[in-house]
């Protein structure tokens, strides 16, 4: 370091432990993230075959996706379906659940058992649409 930088480098304070209770804690945490590399360790270790195979299932998903690039605008498009569906849901539910009679004193929309059970099917045909 410069002449300068070096000086103003010695003069900083060095953070440490001022009681014992403070470095026996920091001895704890110290020693449980050693253990806890270790396990890693050991893990890595242990499942190294299964980690080459996971490696080689992940080299021919690239291999499929290389050779049928359409594998990706899949999702896009059920999503697109998707957003289309729910919205015409919402179009449809809000249409029935406005078709009741309005009752002014309640400030609510009556439904008669028709409408409640149209709205119930409706309800089911979203879970039903949804569920592909």
């Amino acid at each position: 370091l410069p002449g300068d930088l070096a000086d103003k480098v010695g003069k900083l304070p060095v953070p440490s432990a001022q009681t014992e209770t403070e470095r026996n804690i920091y001895l704890g945490i110290g020693i449980v993230l050693a253990v806890a590399a270790l396990v890693v360790f050991l893990l890595v270790i242990c499942l190294c075959r299964r980690i080459n195979m996971a490696i080689e299932v992940l080299k021919q998903a690239a291999k499929a996706v290389r050779s049928m690039p359409a594998l990706l605008i899949v999702p896009i498009v059920i999503w697109v379906l998707t957003i289309g569906v729910v919205a015409y849901w919402v179009v449809v539910f809000v249409y029935l659940a406005s078709s009741g009679t309005f009752d002014p004193a309640q400030h609510v929309y009556v439904w008669d058992d028709t409408l409640r059970y149209m709205l119930i099917y409706h309800l089911f045909g979203l879970l039903w649409t949804r569920a592909w």
